[in-house]
């Protein structure tokens, strides 16, 4: 192979390289819009920075998951269709589908349904 052959297949590889970083560059700023980060910060597509903040947002949702379990479950009413069935436990927040001001307000309810039933033990 000439030397100009290789500089020719050298500089593909580099064009096939800058396009697959300008892909992931692609994908990497939805994802660091999503996470919060402003425009020119410097750590913005940092993998490792991505990764981490992503699972912050993870751990942050099951351990507010685990708080709603443990204090905000309620026996939940039979069902119609199944009579003979154990109604299943429901929760009195639902984050699910709620907006940040449902989901508040109905975490003041539950708190609010949660110190009359304490109150009514005393």
């Amino acid at each position: 192979m000439t030397i100009d052959q290789q500089y020719t297949d050298a500089l593909k590889e580099l064009e096939q390289v800058k396009v697959e970083r300008d892909e992931l560059a692609a994908h990497a700023e939805p994802v660091a819009d999503t996470i919060g980060f402003p425009a020119l910060h410097d750590i913005r597509r940092q993998t490792s920075v991505i990764v981490t903040n992503i699972q912050n947002c993870w751990r942050f949702a099951k351990y507010l998951h685990a708080i709603e379990n443990k204090f905000f479950m309620v026996s939940g009413e039979p069902d119609e269709d199944y009579p003979d069935d154990e109604p299943e436990d429901e929760c009195l927040v639902n984050s699910w589908g709620s907006t940040e001001e449902q989901y508040i307000d109905q975490f003041a309810k539950a708190i609010a349904i949660k110190q009359q039933k304490r109150w009514r033990m005393r």
